[in-house]
């Protein structure tokens, strides 16, 4: 019966004393949703005493149609446990992101398990990600190439309706059996890793007491920082520890007090040295008290998955800090603190020390080789390697970019590709891999240096009459469809529906190796997407991209215009974006010539009266005005025309208006009048505290409601002035 070959295959490795020398494996288990669960249940009963006694932990995944969002806050809480069986069921969408989770939540002889449909139509009910408005994705090469490599590989176990197949169990030969949980304090040192002696040694012969732990999941970061809180503590001094969940620094916390006998919980998330008076903390990142009180030490656990921004405020606020994080993307801003904030601590020469050998598992891992193919993490043989090329820069204007679809790329080629984009870009995740495989809207293109991949560059297809029946909408504001961000923006900063309908490509990605940098390859790269845009009547290129200054002269001298700057800090990057254009066709120069013409008036310009705008510019602000009386234009949105129509009126009819708005004072005049000659100020640039004080509005809705009444008065006095 399939059945129990299956469960002693499964429960093996704990009946004997060797488990903690046994590979990790992969189960994949195909059929109904209904069929999959029956046989996870089947596996989860223990029939005798023996099995019952078995201290196994299941965690199960993803099995309910609406759980998309509470799997998304799951993976937050998965880092830093450890689980015996993970089980992911793959029927109501698929992340490899919430895989690469889970694997690196498994030990010494643990499974994961894959419930997927049927693979003769897995592929064919591509995962819940995101498709451009306007496009269809109705096969999944993504989805494709795991079903080939899982139907290939010797080393994954299948459980079907007509086939069973059970990998052979490996155990690893000689090595580490040893749990660091399971031995007191002094015996640390004989089962930590040679990374960990290493990082132990300069962190207790460094003075300054500031330092990075980087390492892959399962190396044993969480229990070397539990020590290194352990030492602080006894010393009598006092340790503040933060992640983006408390779950996520069980394990750090678990390493602590084994290492600190005299550790003593006295309130939630506190505990005491009895010995010394040293105190371990846990703080939200969002504490005050994080950055306004003393501590000895700051622990960041878990460091990319919080928002640079927070990671630099915490940083500078304390003398001490040790940041340790895992750098695959799926933790969150991953590639973002690698890119952005890593290269400045190392400025500042902050040790970085990295983990290498697995602590949760066997080097050379079954699962783990498995799952970083299949995600396409680099194994080891980094393409970021020097090629070792001679003259490269003389070879640039010789290399060749050509369109290539992903998903006819050899495996070795679609490494290159990611691995490039992962240099490259600070959100980089294992499910990008998967939507560039499937996505229709996107195209790849690709730069060849001796049958070697140098650079990529990914565009998305924006606009074109696919959002025609959207258009009036989404230039008064009313609909932002997805995918089309170019499009959209360009549509709604104009007011003219007919932008959102021309052609754009946007260049979503641009990457090249590392021996190319800075040698013109980029540039080479952009001009052949302009030249292969012509054919396909592509009226702009555009981008949008964190603005550094490096990045600013790129594309400014590649030809782009920027239109259009963010107001919000991307919490990966720490930066501003700006979205760029470059027109390609004649017909899109008039186009942008407005759209410079606004950015260079709203944002070099100081508000001036509408009558002295060209005419284009006094239609746009007007429209923008009355579709914020209607409800359809955001304040935001408007702010500035809002400052021009001030600017625009005699000081007589503003205050004539303005009293009718604002509260007024026990001598019965209005208490905010003498700020009046000043609210255009507070338009340009939009602040809200200060014109919620004003106009006595306790909130920024209420203060919303009344500026849209108070335009409505303004438009009505300017009418009357001009007669």
């Amino acid at each position: 019966m399939a059945y129990n070959s299956v469960y002693d295959w499964l429960y093996s490795p704990y009946l004997t004393e060797q488990w903690q020398m046994t590979h990790r494996r992969m189960l994949v288990i195909t059929g109904t949703l209904e069929a999959c669960q029956e046989k996870v249940k089947q596996l989860e009963q223990r029939p005798t005493k023996a099995q019952s006694d078995l201290d196994i932990s299941f965690i199960i995944y993803n099995e309910l149609a609406d759980s998309a969002q509470a799997n998304s806050n799951l993976r937050k809480h998965l880092l830093g446990n450890e689980y015996d069986v993970a089980v992911m069921y793959c029927h109501h969408g698929f992340s490899p992101s919430d895989v690469l989770a889970l694997t690196g939540t498994l030990r010494y002889g643990g499974c994961l398990i894959l419930c997927c449909p049927n693979f003769d139509t897995w592929h064919l009910a591509p995962p819940a990600q995101k498709v451009s408005f306007g496009f269809e994705c109705t096969v999944s090469h993504g989805i494709s190439r795991w079903i080939n490599y899982i139907n290939h590989s010797k080393d994954i176990s299948l459980w079907g309706p007509n086939k069973t197949y059970l990998a052979p169990i490996k155990q690893q030969c000689g090595g580490n059996n040893s749990k660091m949980s399971d031995v007191p304090h002094s015996a640390f040192f004989k089962v930590m890793t040679p990374s960990q002696h290493t990082a132990y040694g300069a962190w207790s012969q460094n003075t300054e007491n500031k330092a990075v732990i980087t390492a892959p999941r399962g190396r044993g970061k969480s229990a070397l920082m539990g020590i290194i809180c352990a030492d602080t503590l006894k010393r009598g001094q006092t340790v503040f520890v933060t992640s983006t969940v408390h779950q996520n620094v069980a394990n750090l916390f678990k390493h602590c007090k084994a290492a600190n006998s005299h550790l003593e919980q006295t309130e939630k998330h506190t505990f005491v040295d009895k010995q010394t008076g040293g105190v371990l903390k846990w703080m939200a990142t969002d504490n005050p008290k994080l950055i306004n009180h003393h501590c000895d030490l700051l622990v960041v656990d878990e460091a990319a998955s919080l928002p640079i921004p927070i990671l630099t405020k915490c940083v500078a606020a304390h003398e001490n800090w040790l940041l340790g994080t895992t750098l695959h993307g799926y933790e969150g801003s991953g590639r973002g603190f690698v890119l952005r904030l890593l290269p400045k601590l190392q400025q500042r020469e902050v040790p970085v020390y990295h983990l290498n050998e697995p602590l949760r598992w066997v080097p050379e891992d079954s699962l783990e080789t498995i799952t970083n193919t299949l995600c396409l993490f680099d194994s080891g043989n980094s393409h970021a390697q020097s090629l070792h090329m001679h003259n490269t820069s003389a070879m640039v204007n010789a290399i060749q970019v050509i369109e290539k679809p992903l998903h006819t790329l050899s495996e070795p080629a679609l490494q290159q590709v990611m691995q490039l984009l992962s240099l490259a870009h600070y959100q980089t995740t294992p499910d990008d891999q998967m939507r560039l495989l499937d996505s229709h809207e996107s195209r790849c293109f690709l730069a060849f240096a001796e049958k070697v991949i140098v650079g990529v560059a990914v565009i998305h297809i924006e606009g074109g009459e696919r959002l025609a029946p959207l258009a009036v909408d989404i230039a008064n504001g009313l609909r932002r469809p997805q995918g089309h961000l170019s499009a959209q923006k360009l549509a709604t900063i104009t007011g003219l529906a007919h932008v959102a309908t021309h052609l754009y490509w946007r260049i979503n990605r641009i990457a090249v190796h590392p021996d190319f940098q800075n040698k013109g390859l980029g540039s080479h790269m952009v001009s052949a997407l302009s030249q292969a845009a012509n054919p396909h009547q592509v009226d702009c290129l555009t981008s949008s991209y964190g603005q550094s200054e490096r990045l600013n002269k790129f594309w400014k001298a590649n030809g782009f215009t920027c239109v259009e700057k963010g107001d919000k800090v991307n919490k990966a990057s720490g930066e501003r974006s700006a979205l760029i254009i470059k027109p390609v066709s004649k017909s899109f120069e008039k186009l942008a010539d407005l759209l410079a013409c606004i950015f260079e008036q709203e944002n070099h310009v100081p508000p001036t009266s509408l009558d002295e705008l060209p005419t284009s510019l006094k239609a746009l602000y007007t429209k923008r005005l009355n579709g914020f009386t209607r409800g359809i234009k955001s304040l935001e949105q408007t702010a500035y025309a809002l400052a021009c129509l001030l600017n625009t009126l005699e000081f007589q009819h503003l205050e004539n208006s303005l009293n009718r708005f604002v509260p007024y004072s026990a001598e019965g005049t209005p208490q905010a009048l003498p700020l009046s000659r000043q609210l255009a100020f507070h338009l340009h640039p939009l602040d809200k505290p200060s014109l919620r004080i004003i106009f006595g509005c306790t909130n920024n809705k209420a203060l919303v409601q009344t500026l849209r009444e108070y335009t409505k008065h303004l438009l009505f006095e300017a009418t009357f002035a001009n007669g």
